[in-house]
């Protein structure tokens, strides 16, 4: 009966329900009481439902409006479009921007939380569809498990310098989609490309934008760190504090005058 049951679920949403199970059991485990990264947490069960509702049960009324209004509003529920995972991409993109603005912690670092909990969420996402598919799915979704596992890695590593410039990742991690893309033949194509390539290209060309917008402002490679009273590591940017101190605003060290008493 269970079997029954699995057999007739899409296995992207089992995909997606392993791999947000494996982001939020990652930031939990490193949040350690930060604000960002729970902010990004507790919003990662929104995210996979927010998906599976508006790719399923909205994107036939957004691309096809006037068959389902017509003929049968309820028609919409037997399936969802082709490109319907672009309405629950662009759904739960809006849905995780809102709440993040909400709790007011949407900033770089939490752009950049957010790439790093994509990656370890992606190791788990691919890897599944990698066992459930044939080649040559199994091949491409193998190779962009391993794939997401280099790229947190390396941003383990580096995380000090993509808290300062986040779109680094995320264009790397959207060339990796597109370079394994052409392991399999699309069958919708729309100029030479696929319209999840295009979504791939993108977002490249919008963080190379951002990267040239970073380096005419000057901003630094990483931020300065300082550990609070909590022991947790906060990041100050250059600019915010400029920002918060103002023209008008002087800042005036003490430390003379304490030892002048």
């Amino acid at each position: 009966m269970l079997y029954s049951l699995l057999q007739r679920i899409p296995s992207v949403w089992i995909a997606l329900v392993v791999g947000g199970l494996g982001a939020w059991v990652y930031l939990r485990t490193v949040g350690n009481n930060d604000p960002v990264t729970d902010a990004i947490k507790d919003r990662v069960s929104g995210v996979v439902l927010v998906y599976i509702f508006f790719s399923k049960f909205v994107a036939g009324l957004i691309f096809h409006p006037s068959p389902n209004l017509r003929d049968d509003i309820f028609s919409m529920l037997g399936g969802s479009g082709t490109n319907g995972w672009l309405v629950g991409i662009l759904a739960a993109m809006l849905y995780l921007l809102y709440g993040l603005h909400t709790a007011r912690v949407l900033g770089r670092r939490a752009f950049a939380v957010a790439a790093e909990g994509t990656m370890i969420g992606s190791i788990f996402f691919f890897a599944y569809l990698a066992v459930v598919n044939i080649n040559p799915f199994r091949l491409e979704f193998s190779l962009r498990s391993i794939g997401a596992i280099l790229l947190l890695l390396w941003a383990v590593r580096k995380r000090a310098q993509l808290v300062a410039h986040p779109q680094r990742l995320w264009a790397a991690f959207e060339a990796l989609l597109f370079v394994t893309s052409v392991l399999a033949l699309r069958t919708t194509v729309l100029f030479v490309f696929s319209p999840a390539q295009w979504l791939f290209i993108g977002v490249i060309a919008g963080s190379l934008v951002i990267e040239g917008i970073a380096d005419l402002k000057g901003l630094p490679d990483s931020p300065q760190t300082h550990l609070t009273e909590k022991g947790q590591i906060q990041h100050d940017f250059n600019e915010d504090q400029n920002a918060l101190n103002g023209p008008n605003n002087t800042v005036i060290d003490h430390t003379n005058e304490h030892d002048a008493h």
